[in-house]
């Protein structure tokens, strides 16, 4: 089991890995990616490796806090978070390879064209090595 998560607002999605985790007797695998800044040139500085061991650090905090009550709720779950610098729909395609079931919260966003998955979610939808379940959130 895979799940994705963005921000402590994905809880519902993480909620749904850990009781599909139990029914499957299956570890759940929590995917946090997050893309390094990009480096430029001119009048930008370069950020220090203190500066991105910083982020990387705070963004791993974004996969315990999402899962931390879970975890003690679900306690014979095993779960392993797992923080990958990369983009977050290729982490996700990418770790959906060793993945039964890859579960995602999403938010419809409304355009002029009416409600519209975001591009993660529509790019894993397309490229997904498993069976993608959307939990929907407010």
């Amino acid at each position: 089991m895979l799940v994705g998560v963005e921000s402590g607002a994905d809880e519902a999605a993480a909620r749904y890995g850990f009781e599909d985790a139990i029914r499957r007797g299956a570890r759940l695998r929590v995917l946090y990616a997050w893309a390094r800044p990009r480096l430029f040139a001119g009048d930008h500085a370069l950020p220090s490796r203190e500066a991105v061991a910083l982020r990387a650090e705070r963004e791993q905090e974004v996969t315990y806090r999402v899962v931390a009550q879970l975890r003690e709720e679900f306690g014979q779950v095993r779960v392993q978070e797992h923080t990958p610098h990369n983009a977050p729909a290729q982490a996700l395609v990418e770790a959906s390879r060793a993945a039964d079931v890859l579960v995602l919260a999403v938010q419809r966003r409304t355009t002029r064209l009416g409600m519209q998955l975001g591009p993660v979610t529509h790019a894993v939808l397309h490229h997904a090595h498993c069976p993608v379940v959307l939990v929907p959130v407010a």
